[in-house]
């Protein structure tokens, strides 16, 4: 039997442990994917709030932040926001595997390889949206008052790094997997 083929982990000491901190983490990202978007609105849909959003200046906005400005800026937002959300829904059916002891299967190695692809969208998205929610929030200002901005900061490239981080670690995975496969066939 391959390892691919195999039955979920049981009777190993760590293997209780790493099953409860799944069932923590799949809970975590289902709850975190719900309340991303609910705080993206609550930012910027409620007004009297000053929402601030990479390389612009919130004092050039902030006097002239329309409900309509808050709303296009929203629909914005939404793009890399959208893109987390569903890298936190796919990483929570990694956790559920775990927790049912589904470790070395292809279907979390498939899930981790997701969330990285997810996770880079979302960052370059993130990055993309920057200029457009600039000019969103600015193009009524007087001449000289508009703007348009890209800003790569420290959270982007920690978001690439970390993606990338992911998509090596479920290479590795899938090589291990693919050796473990082809040891089992000699033996």
């Amino acid at each position: 039997m391959s390892l691919s083929q195999s039955l979920p982990f049981t009777g190993f000491p760590r293997m209780d442990r790493i099953r409860s901190v799944s069932r923590i983490m799949r809970f975590a990202c289902l709850i975190a994917a719900a309340l991303l978007p609910i705080a993206l609105a609550a930012l910027w849909l409620t007004p009297g709030s000053s929402p601030v959003f990479d390389g612009i200046d919130s004092a050039t906005v902030t006097e002239n932040l329309t409900f309509l400005k808050r709303a296009l800026v929203f629909a914005l937002a939404l793009i890399p926001t959208a893109l987390a959300v569903m890298a936190l829904l796919r990483l929570s059916r990694v956790f559920a595997g775990y927790a049912a002891g589904r470790v070395f299967t292809q279907d979390a190695i498939d899930g981790l390889r997701a969330t990285a692809w997810f996770a880079v969208w979302a960052t370059a998205a993130r990055i993309a949206v920057t200029p457009l929610v600039s000019v969103a929030l600015t193009y009524d200002n007087a001449p000289g008052q508009r703007m348009v901005t890209l800003a790569i900061s420290s959270d982007n490239i920690f978001g690439f790094v970390f993606a990338l981080t992911l998509l090596v670690i479920a290479w590795v995975m899938s090589e291990a997997r693919r050796i473990a496969d082809d040891l089992n066939q000699i033996v």
